[in-house]
């Protein structure tokens, strides 16, 4: 039988892994950008795709509230 502490742990750890899950995908698509810019066109149609995908993950990442 689950407690409500235990619970409230579980939660706080299925949170933090989200957090880290959102930091990596930040971190992948820093790394995409900064791949493709340096190999094609900065107006290029991709790179304006990965620009917009890497805010909305920042933003996400910022909303994302701490236990």
């Amino acid at each position: 039988m689950k407690t409500a502490r235990y619970r409230a742990v579980e939660r706080e750890f299925e949170h933090a892994e989200r957090v880290m899950e959102k930091k990596h995908r930040v971190e992948v698509l820093r790394a995409l950008l900064e791949m493709h810019q340096q190999q094609h066109e900065p107006d290029d149609e991709y790179i304006k795709s990965l620009r917009q995908r890497l805010k909305a993950a920042q933003k996400q990442l910022e909303n994302m509230r701490p236990f």
